[in-house]
């Protein structure tokens, strides 16, 4: 799979550092993208709730809000394309977002890339579910999430179903997408 480099993000606990990403789907005008390592370890949402969506959890917010307005320069951000997010039965524009579990076994359908190392600042951030260096990631959830549980990509990188703390308190993985123009 082809690699770039697209931004940079304290992933070293100690400076910046070039992002390295994946291009899983190249088109003549644009590609997407999937960061090569867990660069963060965040939750799903922050605080338990019945109703929690990709359009209202706190990761989504801390993607297109915290690491958009730090990991990119100007010029990168023109080139980051919005994207329609299917949720339920409307659509939500993002510039960064987490794959859903048919995108990942789409553009994954073999063990090659599912696995993600574990950066530094991941591992300071308290990511839970690690082996070896690697770590379970989450992807995003089309609609609510029942009984508090979402899909991730364990540390093996098979699909796996994760609720309760791991959803509301516990941190996981992050490894952001977004197409981006050529």
């Amino acid at each position: 799979m082809e690699r770039i480099s697209f931004g940079n993000f304290d992933y070293s606990i100690s400076e910046n550092k070039p992002l390295e990403w994946i291009v899983i789907k190249n088109e003549s005008n644009k590609m997407l993208l999937i960061c090569r390592d867990c660069i963060a370890s965040e939750r799903y949402h922050n605080e338990r709730s019945d109703s929690v969506n990709w359009e209202n959890c706190y990761l989504r917010k801390w993607l297109n809000t915290d690491f958009y307005d730090v990991a990119f320069t100007s010029d990168e951000k023109n080139k980051i394309l919005d994207t329609v997010i299917s949720v339920g039965d409307k659509g939500i524009t993002d510039k960064i977002f987490l794959l859903s579990a048919e995108e990942f076994e789409n553009y994954f359908p073999n063990q090659t890339g599912r696995t993600a190392k574990i950066t530094p600042f991941a591992r300071n951030g308290s990511c839970v579910y690690t082996y070896h260096g690697r770590c379970a990631w989450y992807l995003r959830n089309p609609s609510e999430i029942m009984c508090g549980n979402t899909t991730c990509v364990d540390h093996g990188g098979s699909l796996d179903l994760v609720g309760g703390d791991f959803v509301f308190g516990l941190p996981l993985g992050v490894r952001p997408a977004m197409w981006i123009e050529k």
